[in-house]
């Protein structure tokens, strides 16, 4: 769907305006302060913006927003009111906190007739729409552009009867956290609005495919740029392509938006700062909606079919294309929204080649046209999905992506439309089928313009400037689509000119010549008027505008610098009245005849100018301006002179750093300077900028003046891509170097950048402005993680010299030693009387002190050196200084802080001869003004053996490490300032805390109730040397202790060994005591006294079981603490013939062979832990008896022969009811064989002839009944 403003069609369309009293805002009774406003969760911008950059990479889409998903309909939010004119309003309020810009995505979009919806800012100031039932789709969705701003209101008029009939679902709120319209692209990249004018004459030839290119938005989040394109029935059908990585698809293709003419007004040279920063481009004109149509990943394009015509306001181009199988060797152009940034152009002049996406190696069957590097211009994240014209100005590729950037030779790759004309070979894949509907098989197709497509009458040029009584001639040219011959005519047409064309009517597709003519009886002014024309079917028009002058300029008033003008600034704005229509040439002399020219500028069209050159200081200079028009040249003005101001130059510096750049998040940290003394800035520069930081891509730096004016001098070099290390910088306007000479430097060896450069934005913007004040340097990091410091900066200021009686000394506070003069410098203004000149002298000196003043009387306006000297006291004085002529007086107020070389500090803490002293102190002593401090702490007075020397801003200090218990230490301080150090004083003592302390390790253990317990006992440093007398409390009974030395020394490791034989398992907590006859220490630790594990209980089989199955369950009571249980089996309660034994975790077992029927057993269950195991009696059960006639469910069984040499019958007496189980196994219960005799059959033959010799078990079973034979193999 489009929204447009109509110029030839007069079709009624939508944009985005400027209006606080807009027609299409209703007027309702309800405020908007009482309209429901729905606030969306909370968005981190910087959180989002960081992940976004590194999501990004070639080939992938770049993202402004995210989607916040809502459900949110007239039903169920909003409030409707319904106003006199039978109309119903519906109105809702969005925000979306810290939003850049929003933009909505419905879902469900169904306008009944009559209806409208538009989005407004709260203020009224932005509008977009109306949005009427002319944008019903098939697919009933509407998805907006994007309107500024972190709130909005969504506003619909139906007529109140049509008010069910209205369908409408938001579902997405898309919240911009970028700034979609905002986001500036590299420096070097070119606009479009560039041409001849400029330097640029190459752009001027591709005016008409500069119109096919538009910047784009999907799902209201990802942007990307796209193309018109032409189809070979050249009837405008609004085919739009752009790469398949740019994520349109069936899904989503009518959440398309695009946008036409997003351009800057005016040309910014490449590399110049203002081509670095945002622009002022409008994206007032859109399309919204589109159907999928034809896409292919291998060449990376997608084709979709706007779902409307063209918005009739483009101007826009079909380009056309080729499809051609060779890459074009000569001038490719690429046309694209960097950043989606206004629209730029880039060029390449080198022979391009067929390749693979990033494949920098030629290779014909490849998919890509590979672009080597870019000699104007390149591409960037948005650019993506944008078109490669050949020389022909035909579209070979769009964008999908690469390494190239500002300040790099990368290349780029765009997937060929060569490949994509037969894509994947469906239409749902191809070009072809869309872009050549009937087969006719051309692969090459020229442009055509929308004008082109449509009923139009044009003329040109449109707008004409004569002088009167001069004719005007306008070409008219009709268009082929008109169906006969084109009757002309002029309406509008101002009383008085005549309209003559030289054919009417004419061919379509025909010019002729329209004269306007007698325009002597119209007076100078601008008229409007239109050339019509008309098949007698299709009508059109072309509006024109003729401004006429009829004599040439009157002599200007001048204005500024006034006429005998004095004090004024080097770099001085001329201004003065201009007339309409006029420009201006403007003269600046040296002498009233202008033969010492100094400079002349023409072609102002304004009536103003700042200097193009520093002029020199305290000179007479002459100025005059002459206007011109078509007419000719005017009258020249009056003459004016003016006399330059003295200049004062003094260098500044930042008092305030260091000052730390974060590393998290994205930091602003600010300097400041202050400048005391008067005047207008005349010449600025900004020196030592010293920096460290990692990754300097991520720094931008800005100057902001005492007025507020703020003026960029660094924006993320090389496009924020260089990852090298610190800066060093100075910034002069008149540097040699320029800023693009520091966008492209990036040293591996830091600092990355160093010199003298131009600055981002000229400093020259500060002039004329007054210089008292604060001056303020931000630093700004502009990516989380990278961090480091601003570490120096400076200012040197040329100033105008004020004309008054004010007095500017060149610092407000100064810091001086006792010992020495202070000295600075100042000027009076130029309003003291120069006769006898002007006397200077101090009051509120210190004690002592003398102001000399040199010279004294001083000229106006002149430097004076001010020395203060001899003073003996110290402190902070208010001079004040005062300039007098005898009939006039200045001051101006100084603080001098005066300080002495500091006194040795005395000790705070530890208290001198303190005892009892942590082991980590903090040393604190009295404190001296502005003063450093260093301390040294030593085990000896005569402070030869220092063990610790550390340097303090404050006064006090801690210690790295930690200090040896009761231990005599000593240590001193020194105070050093500006003036001078105090050195070392008094050396203090202090003796640390003692250690009267045990330390046992471990402090618990668990042991078995066998053997010995073992733990290290530490015996405190500072107990009496002679021995601790050690003893244990708390033992089991029948324990005892032994000691490795007893008494202990002091500081020793004792070990402690405790018998734990036989003892009874329990917890216990044993202290360990110990006296040295001065002091008692104890200690205690936990000891866990284990036993072997406990006798388990046996459940099943129950001791004395009879009929026991030959295949039994055992089962026994699990235990607590137990690692594993012992099972045994055997055919005699001493155990001597066990059956089967086994060792696992399992409180149950299953046995694995068959027991012998009729049989008495044994069994018992051993149960471990880490302490040993404990076995109970055994248990005894007899297997179950085995049916000697072998009956099995009700069947007689007869197994025959046994003993056998290897073949065994199986053989039933009659039919049975029920299949019998046959299984052998071996003696000691293994299974060997399997087999079934099954119902219906009497008798089977088992093999046994594999099997050695021996005795065997045969098992019957059916059902539930089970017997079993013992077998004998010979």
């Amino acid at each position: 769907m489009k929204k447009t403003l109509t110029f030839f069609l007069l079709v009624f369309a939508s944009t985005i305006l400027l209006s606080q009293n807009d027609d299409r805002i209703a007027k309702t009774k309800t405020p908007l302060s009482d309209i429901p406003q729905i606030k969306m969760p909370a968005q981190d911008n910087e959180a989002l913006l960081s992940a976004e950059m590194q999501r990004r990479g070639p080939g992938i889409a770049p993202r402004f927003a995210i989607n916040i998903e809502v459900d949110i309909s007239p039903k169920t939010h909003g409030t409707w009111e319904t106003l006199a004119n039978g109309k119903a309003v519906w109105r809702l309020r969005i925000f979306s906190e810290g939003a850049k810009s929003l933009n909505l995505g419905f879902t469900k979009y169904v306008m009944p007739r009559g209806g409208s919806l538009i989005l407004y800012s709260p203020d009224y100031e932005r509008v977009i729409g109306p949005f009427t039932p002319a944008d019903n789709e098939g697919h009933e969705q509407l998805w907006t552009p994007v309107l500024e701003g972190e709130e909005l209101v969504i506003e619909v008029q139906v007529p109140a009867g049509n008010k069910d009939l209205l369908a409408l679902q938001l579902k997405y709120v898309n919240h911009d956290f970028m700034g979609f319209s905002q986001v500036v692209s590299g420096s070097c990249n070119l606009d479009v609005i560039c041409g001849g004018a400029d330097g640029w004459e190459i752009v001027d030839a591709y005016r008409d495919i500069i119109q096919s290119v538009a910047v784009i938005s999907t799902g209201g989040g990802t942007f990307c740029t796209g193309f018109l394109v032409n189809n070979a029935r050249q009837d405008c059908t609004p085919y739009f392509m752009t790469a398949n990585h740019c994520g349109i698809n069936n899904g989503n293709a009518p959440s398309l938006v695009t946008f036409w003419n997003f351009e800057n007004s005016t040309c910014r040279q490449p590399n110049s700062p203002q081509s670095g920063v945002a622009g002022d481009g409008s994206m007032n004109d859109f399309n919204t909606g589109a159907i999928f149509r034809a896409g292919w990943g291998d060449s990376d394009f997608t084709l979709v079919e706007l779902d409307d015509p063209v918005s009739e306001t483009a101007d826009a181009f079909f380009a056309g294309w080729s499809a051609e199988d060779f890459a074009p060797q000569d001038t490719v152009i690429g046309i694209h929204h960097p950043s989606t940034d206004e629209k730029r152009i880039s060029f390449e002049f080198e022979p391009t080649y067929i390749g693979d996406y990033f494949g920098y190696d030629p290779n014909p069957n490849g998919n890509h046209i590979a672009i080597p590097d870019w000699d104007v211009g390149t591409t960037e994240g948005g650019s993506s999905g944008s078109p490669l014209f050949n020389n022909q100005k035909r579209v070979v590729g769009q964008l999908h992506g690469g390494g190239a950037a500002c300040g790099n030779d990368q290349s780029d790759f765009y997937g060929w439309f060569h490949t994509s004309w037969e894509g994947g070979g469906t239409p749902t894949t191809r070009l072809k089928d869309w872009l050549d509907p009937d087969g006719t098989g051309i692969i090459v197709l020229d442009g055509r313009s929308q004008l082109q497509c449509s009923f139009f009458v044009a003329a040109a040029p449109s707008i004409v400037e004569i002088c009167t009584p001069d004719e005007v001639e306008f070409e008219v040219i009709a268009s082929e689509n008109f169906e006969a011959d084109v009757n002309l005519s002029v309406s509008n047409l101002p009383g008085g000119l005549t309209a003559t064309f030289a054919q009417n009517p004419i061919a379509p597709g025909d010019t002729t010549t329209l004269t306007i003519g007698n325009t002597a009886s119209i007076g100078p002014g601008t008229y409007n008027f239109s050339v019509d024309g008309t098949d007698g079917t299709n009508s059109n028009f072309s509006q024109l505008v003729l401004t006429t002058f009829g004599a040439v300029p009157q002599a200007a008033n001048l204005i500024a610098p006034s006429d005998g003008a004095t004090g004024t600034t080097t770099l001085p704005d001329f201004v003065w009245d201009n007339e309409t229509g006029a420009t201006y040439t403007l003269q600046v002399a040296t002498d009233p005849a202008f033969a010492d020219l100094v400079f002349t500028e023409t072609g102002i069209a304004a009536g103003q100018l700042q200097s193009p050159l520093a002029l020199m200081t305290t000179q007479q200079y002459y100025w005059r301006v002459v206007g011109s028009n078509v007419c000719g040249e005017g009258v020249m003005s009056p003459v004016f002179s003016f006399t330059t101001a003295a200049i004062f130059c003094a260098p500044l510096a930042a008092a305030d750093l260091p000052i730390a750049i974060s590393s998290v998040g994205t930091a602003a940290i600010t300097s400041t300077i202050e400048v005391a003394s008067g005047g207008l800035v005349d010449d600025l520069n900004v020196n030592n900028i010293e920096i460290a930081h990692t990754w300097v891509g991520d720094l931008r730096i800005e100057l902001t003046s005492p007025s507020g004016t703020t003026i960029a001098l660094l924006s993320n070099p090389s496009g924020g891509d260089c990852q090298e290390d610190d800066l060093l910088l100075n910034f002069d306007d008149a540097a040699a170097n320029t800023y693009a000479d520091l966008n492209a430097m990036c040293d591996g060896v830091p600092p990355a950048i160093m010199g003298t450069f131009q600055p981002f934005q000229a400093l020259s913007g500060f002039a004329g402005e007054p210089v008292q004040g604060t001056w303020t340097l931000t630093v700004y990091d502009d990516v989380n993680e990278d961090g480091g410091s601003l570490d120096n900066w400076a200012l040197e200021i040329c100033s105008t010299i004020p004309n008054d009686f004010s007095v500017n000394p060149s610092a407000i506070a100064l810091e001086n030693c006792l010992a020495d003069s202070a000295s600075f410098t100042l000027f009076t203004g130029t309003a003291f009387d120069a006769t006898s000149g002007v006397s200077l002298s101090a009051n509120n000196l210190p004690a002592g002190a003398t102001a000399t003043f040199e010279p004294n009387p001083a000229a106006p306006g002149s430097e004076v050196n001010v020395t203060i000297s001899g003073a003996t006291e110290t402190g902070v004085f208010d001079l004040e200084i005062v300039a007098d002529d005898g009939a006039n007086t200045g001051t101006a107020q100084v603080a001098l802080m005066l300080q002495d070389v500091p006194s040795p500090p005395v000790a705070n803490f530890p208290t001198p001869g303190g005892g009892g002293i942590s082991l980590t102190p903090v040393f604190d002593w009295s404190a001296s003004q502005n003063a450093n401090y260093l301390l040294q702490v030593a085990t000896d007075a005569g402070m030869d053996s220092v063990i610790f020397e550390g340097t303090s801003p404050e006064a006090s200090l801690s210690l790295n490490d930690a200090l040896e218990f009761c231990t005599q230490y000593y240590w001193q301080v020194s105070a050093e300032n500006g003036c001078g150090s105090s050195g070392f004083g008094e050396v203090f003592s202090f003796t640390t805390e003692g250690d009267l302390t045990f330390a046992v390790s471990p402090s618990s253990l668990v042991s078995c109730n066998f053997g010995e317990a073992e733990i290290m006992l530490a015996i405190g440093e500072c107990l009496d040397d002679a021995g601790v007398q050690l003893t244990a409390e708390g033992l089991p009974a029948g324990a005892s202790v032994e000691f490795s030395a007893n008494p202990a020394p002091a500081g020793a490791q004792v070990g402690v060994l405790i018998n734990l034989n036989d003892v009874a398992p329990g917890a216990y907590t044993i202290t360990i005591a110990g006296e040295d006859g001065a002091n008692s220490v104890t200690e205690t630790f936990d000891l866990q006294v284990e036993g072997s594990a406990a006798a388990t209980s046996m459940f099943e089989p129950a001791d004395g079981a009879t009929d026991v199955s030959i295949e039994p369950t055992f089962v026994w009571e699990p235990g607590t603490g137990i690692t594993n249980y012992q099972f045994e089996l055997a055919t005699d309660d001493n155990f001597t013939n066990i059956v089967f034994e086994t060792i696992q975790a399992q409180a149950t077992l299953v046995q694995p062979a068959l027991l012998e029927g009729e049989t008495l057993y044994f069994w018992r269950v051993t149960s471990f832990n880490e302490c040993g195991g404990t076995t109970p009696a055994a248990f005894s059960f007899t297997t179950e008896i085995t049916n000697a006639a072998h009956e099995v469910n009700g069947s007689s069984i007869e197994i025959s022969p046994n003993p056998t040499g290897g073949l065994l019958q199986v053989k039933t007496s009659g039919t049975l009811q029920e299949a019998i189980d046959l299984t052998v196994y071996s003696i000691n219960g293994i299974r060997l064989l399997e087999s079934q005799l099954p119902v219906g059959k009497t008798d089977m033959v088992l093999d046994l002839s594999a099997f050695p010799s021996g005795i065997y078990l045969l098992k019957m079973k059916s059902g539930k009944s089970v017997q079993a034979e013992r077998i004998i193999l010979r």
